[in-house]
């Protein structure tokens, strides 16, 4: 018989073992999970930035935490999995989720999202490691700002004026070489256009009109040269052959 307080094989306390088999890692799919529509947790454009760089440099690292007894709802990593769909393309393309699986009832589960979210439940930073760290790896990737760099004590090399105004010069120089190069492309387009009609309005000049004083000065004309007499256009390559035949 197992001691009070043991698990059956004499190993860790069965109040432990509780603990450590709170949740069960699973794969789902996408589709089969749903944001919880009462999360209170909200993320600012820069703070996405920064987590996307994250998921993009390291991979998805940290439980998604879903609740089986409320049809799969997502208690924790809202943010992520809106990250995640994003690069997916959710739901167009529908794709595979390891998340921690809890079953517990609904109350429980709000008061597990406010857990997992509460800065009051989470340690802080040791600013002497933190300054001797620093030196050592890229912060940018590890999710640090200017902002707070500078609170830590750590000195942040400031872009000289003329770097700053380099980069900007530079990252305007495509917009200006694609502006040069729609200007060439117009420019080409109308000196078609304008070639184009001068090509009809030569071949529109090809003709000539004969005009007579009378109706029967138009008759004698036709009928010399084998026309009738209603005859409205006449071929002048035909017309030149038949005059040499008059003549």
């Amino acid at each position: 018989m197992a001691k009070k307080g043991k698990s059956a094989d004499g190993g860790i306390p069965e109040w432990l073992q509780k603990i450590l088999t709170a949740s069960e890692t699973v794969t789902l799919m996408r589709s089969q999970i749903h944001p919880a529509d009462y999360n209170p947790r909200e993320i600012g454009e820069n703070e996405r930035s920064t987590l996307k760089k994250g998921l993009k440099n390291f991979g998805l690292l940290g439980g998604i935490v879903v609740n089986k007894q409320t049809g799969y709802t997502i208690v924790s990593g809202h943010q992520k999995v809106s990250l995640l769909d994003e690069m997916a393309g959710y739901p167009e393309h529908d794709y595979e989720l390891k998340v921690e699986l809890i079953d517990v009832d609904q109350k429980t589960e709000i008061e597990i999202n406010f857990f997992m979210n509460n800065p009051s439940a989470q340690g802080r930073w040791n600013e002497s490691k933190v300054k001797l760290l620093i030196p050592q790896i890229d912060p940018k990737r590890a999710g640090f700002s200017n902002l707070d760099l500078a609170a830590f004590g750590v000195k942040i090399d400031v872009p000289k004026v003329g770097e700053i105004k380099k980069a900007i010069e530079d990252a305007q120089k495509p917009v200006e070489e694609l502006k040069a190069a729609r200007k060439e492309a117009v420019k080409a387009v109308k000196q078609q256009v304008a070639e184009k009609a001068a090509a009809k309005a030569a071949e529109a000049d090809t003709f000539i009109t004969l005009s007579f004083t009378t109706a029967a000065a138009k008759a004698e004309f036709c009928e010399r040269f084998g026309y009738a007499v209603d005859e409205k256009f006449i071929s002048g390559d035909i017309f030149s052959e038949r005059i040499e035949r008059v003549d």
